[in-house]
């Protein structure tokens, strides 16, 4: 018995049927034959994007991070398995190079996100995902520690030595 999908109308089924039982020649030993149909394999790959936690660096499939909610659906709020840390699916899932996540951290800082995870584990992950140098170099420029930038003096000094050129005094 030949079986057809369902999923068809009655009119296709039927058309399928008779298109399944149509014969063809053989001309080597001019008997009847059926034509068969061919089998196709089918490989289905799945990507699955990896995501990394932003208060300890995990790495993992966003069903690791999901929570879900009393009636079992998954919840906007999520949770790192690893350092227990919960936030929403949004900071998860968002793209950020090592200069956007330094400004992340540094606006995090005065919620306690040096607190949240382990500094030196943090800063190992950090170092393999080859972002250390470029965070840190942010980091310190919005910290106001960096290396080039100038002291409130030295500031006040340059923008009162413009203001003077400006009025023709210098």
């Amino acid at each position: 018995m030949i079986t057809v999908p369902r999923r068809l109308s009655k009119k296709a089924r039927n058309k399928a049927r008779y298109d399944k039982r149509q014969l063809i020649l053989d001309p080597r030993t001019e008997t009847v034959a059926v034509e068969r149909t061919k089998e196709v394999k089918v490989h289905i790959e799945y990507k699955t994007t990896i995501y990394y936690c932003p208060f300890c660096l995990h790495y993992g499939r966003h069903e690791e991070f999901e929570t879900k909610t009393a009636k079992g659906k998954p919840s906007k709020k999520i949770r790192c398995p690893e350092c227990q840390n919960g936030m929403l699916n949004m900071t998860l899932t968002e793209k950020m190079d090592a200069e956007k996540y330094a400004e992340w951290v540094f606006m995090y800082r005065s919620s306690g996100f040096w607190q949240k995870c382990p500094f030196k584990k943090w800063k190992d992950r950090l170092y393999k995902l080859g972002m250390s140098k470029k965070f840190w170099e942010k980091y310190k420029l919005l910290k106001g520690t960096a290396e080039k930038s100038e002291t409130y003096y030295e500031y006040l000094d340059r923008s009162q030595e413009e203001w003077a050129k400006e009025q023709g005094l210098i």
